[in-house]
Parts: structure tokens; sequence; C-alpha cells
């Protein structure tokens, strides 16, 4: 795992995170999800487009957690929870439920 991320997520428990909860950002939101054995966050690949066309994007692969966000548009597990910006908060709870800026989110 990069140190850089090994850094990261110490100052975020000192910080005062659950020993159960990860914190990471990507694009600019933030995702709190409960703890995975990781592979790192990956910021601005562009792992769900089959064209040309320049994206931005945020994935991110759990034990048992996968987060995409392209062009704006969470997927969660393979489930699409529709928009997203720069700025909100999604929480993922042990549920799998979805919740952004403190509102329930379900799937399309």
């Amino acid at each position: 795992m990069n140190e850089r991320y090994i850094l990261g997520f110490l100052l975020l428990c000192l910080a005062g995170c659950s020993p159960n909860t990860l914190t990471i950002t990507g694009n600019g939101i933030s995702y709190e999800l409960p703890f995975q054995k990781e592979t790192a966050p990956d910021p601005g690949v562009d792992t769900l487009s089959t064209d040309k066309t320049p994206h931005t994007g945020f994935a991110f692969n759990g034990a048992s957690i996968t987060i995409k966000e392209l062009d704006g548009n969470l997927t969660v597990n393979g489930k699409d929870f529709g928009a997203v910006k720069s700025g909100d908060k999604v929480r993922i709870t042990n549920a799998n439920e979805i919740f952004i800026n403190g509102t329930s989110r379900t799937p399309k």
C-alpha cells in the first residue's frame, strides 16, 4: 500500500475516526464506509468508459464494497445511486445502505 495512503489513514484515525470505519476522498467527494481490506483508491482513473471521451472519476475496490464515480454518477457494488458532486459526503453502512449528505438514497 502506498505510504501516502497509510499516513492519511493514520491521520484520520488520530482525528477521531472509528477503528471500524474507513474514510476516503476521491474527486472531491468524501466516502465513509465499513473498514475494508482494500486496494488503494484510484483517483482520476476512467475504469468505466469504452470510448475516447475524457472522463473524471474515482474507483475503490474493497473486500466487500466497490465504489465507482464517473462524471458525477455514483455506483456502489454495481448499483446506480445517481448524481453526486464535489463536496458531497457519502456514507455506506454495514448493511450497504447509502446516505448522501445525510439523506438515504436507493438504487435506480
